[in-house]
């Protein structure tokens, strides 16, 4: 392991002491998710020994929880106007 990287269930373990709500969450899957969103934390963490995943389907875990919009090819926080005709 290299030298001050702590391994995945140790950080995992940090977040969730911090945050509870993640406490049912896979270590893995949390401290990806969280070094996807912050990779200022990519230095504290020990990622050898994962295999590098394969790019997921839309059919991820956060598309099952918030879903997908279509029209808006998918991008949360936007809208799409829509015309009298698509309202009816």
């Amino acid at each position: 392991m290299p030298e001050d990287k702590l391994p995945i269930p140790q950080f995992a373990a940090k977040i969730k002491a911090k945050y509870p709500e993640y406490k049912d969450v896979n270590d893995t899957l949390l401290v990806q998710k969280i070094l996807d969103k912050y990779p200022e934390y990519n230095s504290q963490v020990d990622m050898s020994g994962l295999q590098p995943s394969k790019k997921k389907e839309p059919t991820d875990w956060v598309s099952k929880t918030f879903g997908s919009n279509q029209k808006n090819g998918g991008q949360v926080g936007t809208s799409v106007p829509q015309s009298e005709d698509e309202k009816n």
